[in-house]
């Protein structure tokens, strides 16, 4: 399954959902160089953006829609301070 979030003069990102071992799904994307992940865990969402095998920011929010905007808007700014 996937959606795509749309932002205004920038390209389209495109979510899958991958079902882990053991039920619950992880919702992915990528943004340039910057692997994005989105999980439910309790009663709200945790994003996770990493670049290069790294962790370079992560949240939570109250709804997947808000989780992945917030998980864009980091990798974006992420890329924007590469050289």
């Amino acid at each position: 399954m996937s959606s795509d979030d749309k932002c205004a003069g920038r390209a389209a990102v495109t979510w899958f959902t991958h079902h882990e071992h053991g039920g619950f799904a992880t919702h992915r994307a990528a943004v340039g160089a910057a692997d994005l992940s989105v999980m439910h865990i309790g009663s709200g969402w945790s994003w996770l953006v990493r670049r290069a095998g790294a962790d370079v920011a992560e949240g939570t929010a109250d709804s997947l829609a808000a989780a992945r905007e917030a998980a864009i808007a980091a990798a974006r700014t992420e890329i924007a301070r590469l050289p």
